[in-house]
């Protein structure tokens, strides 16, 4: 009986410090992508945004200058295979709302502009709202960096800049 109760209190103790050093790694990237994203861009503001509750292994961060908000969301999955699945059927989804959408309007209607291995294992430039906005994934992190504002905004420039400083500041991590 001893040897059970044991054995259940490694068990739990064992995944209390597997999620300490989860949400530990989750810290350092979010601090890293902060660091890095202010060394890069002078002039920005940083903020921190809460993600909804119930929400896991998420990190929400804004940078805004002027006029332009950046967002960047990073997402940790509990295995690369999971995240390169998930990767996977997001870009697959968008697929389906390209299809759909042509179909109705009767032309073609693209919401993947561009697929590219630039910042990571897999990544491409997409269509949110009538802005671009770029999503990657690196390892078991998945990380989308649009810009919300301004409205409409076609230009890619700032979300692939700041695509590439949060990749490295994963790699450094």
């Amino acid at each position: 009986m001893r040897l059970i109760i044991v054995g259940l209190a490694l068990t739990c103790l064992l995944g209390v410090i597997q999620a300490q050093s989860d949400s530990d790694e989750l810290i350092k990237i979010k601090e890293s992508v902060k660091e890095n994203v202010s060394k890069q861009m002078h002039g920005w503001t940083y903020r921190s945004i809460e993600p909804i509750q119930g929400s896991r292994n998420v990190i929400i961060q804004q940078w805004q200058l002027n006029d332009i908000i950046v967002s960047v969301a990073v997402t940790r999955y509990d295995s690369e295979a999971r995240a390169q699945d998930f990767f996977q059927r997001f870009k697959e989804h968008l697929g389906v709302e390209e299809n759909a959408r042509t179909k109705n309007q009767g032309k073609p209607y693209r919401l993947i502009k561009e697929d590219s291995n630039e910042w990571g294992d897999e990544g491409f430039v997409h269509d949110v709202l009538g802005s671009e906005a770029v999503a990657f994934r690196k390892g078991r992190f998945i990380v989308d960096v649009s810009v919300p504002q301004p409205a409409n905004n076609k230009d890619v420039f700032f979300s692939r800049q700041f695509a590439h400083h949060v990749l490295k500041a994963i790699e450094d991590k």
